[in-house]
């Protein structure tokens, strides 16, 4: 059985689908999420032509890791175009943006809206048991919400820093483990780390990271800090990396962190694909 990931270049936002073992696809977030749209400049990937090409009609899991408008570029003609099964969102309460610029559309955030109102989405919070599926069918992999806590969801809720509450999700296939950081602040990371300090389990679920895809761009205000990453001892980091300014960025700690590039993914030089073969317990990355 296999599992395949793709972090796909769409500048400045995030987007990752990866199709499961049980031959379903997860979505998380979207950007550039266009029907009108082939590409919006060269290189970058358009998530709906990337699911058209593998010829998907429904989304059996999307999740909308936090309610920032550069993780829901095109959400509207993603709802348009396809079926969404299970809909995972925060318990949050953001009031809708008064300001659509940067080419950020209202209808996807109405679409959005109108998804949390009538969609019956699924509010996950902190846990080491995993998440069941509505129906209870067997899966072969496991899928966790490490975080918010119910405690990040109050205090983003009360301050409007809204990647206090993004989700942090770890997908865990036999050995392969898969984490991505969302657009989780070193706040929630701090937290994070703290948990598993006290929770024997917690920090079971977060050791011997395969691939761990970095927080909110690689930006310093989400850095998960070293002792994190010293827990979870990544093979792998990617960066869904748009154009953040130098001074705003932890780049220089995950390489310092991991020797070098040779371990580190950066979007904006391609997407990144991610393959495991549980068969023979082997994994490849590289930029499609």
């Amino acid at each position: 059985m296999k599992l395949n990931a793709r972090f796909l270049n769409v500048g400045n936002g995030d987007c990752t689908i990866i199709r499961l073992p049980n031959d379903t696809t997860t979505v998380v977030d979207v950007r550039n999420a266009r029907s009108n749209r082939r590409e919006a400049a060269p290189g970058f990937e358009n998530p709906i032509r990337h699911l058209e090409a593998l010829r998907e009609s429904s989304i059996d899991r999307y999740i909308q890791t936090h309610p920032e408008m550069d993780h829901l570029d095109g959400f509207s003609d993603v709802v348009d175009h396809f079926t969404i099964t299970n809909f995972w969102d925060t318990a949050n309460s953001r009031p809708k943006p008064t300001d659509f610029s940067h080419g950020f559309r209202e209808s996807d955030w109405d679409a959005y809206q109108n998804l949390r109102r009538n969609g019956s989405p699924l509010f996950h919070t902190r846990n080491t048991q995993g998440v069941s599926l509505k129906n209870g069918n067997p899966r072969p992999y496991d899928i966790f919400a490490l975080s918010p806590s119910e405690e990040l969801v109050a205090d983003a809720n009360k301050s409007g820093e809204w990647n206090t509450l993004s989700y942090v999700i770890l997908l865990r296939f036999g050995p392969f483990k898969l984490l991505l950081g969302g657009d989780a602040s070193d706040i929630a990371w701090q937290d994070l780390y703290e948990w598993t300090e006290k929770d024997i389990d917690a920090r079971k679920v977060m050791k011997g990271i395969t691939v761990f895809k970095a927080s909110h761009h690689g930006r310093n205000s989400s850095y998960c800090g070293a002792e994190m990453l010293d827990l979870m001892n990544p093979q792998q980091i990617v960066i869904s990396k748009g154009s953040v300014p130098g001074e705003q960025s932890a780049y220089g700690n995950y390489y310092n962190w991991a020797g070098g590039s040779d371990r580190m993914f950066l979007t904006s030089q391609g997407t990144v694909a991610v393959d495991y073969d549980s068969d023979t317990n082997r994994y490849t990355i590289g930029r499609l």
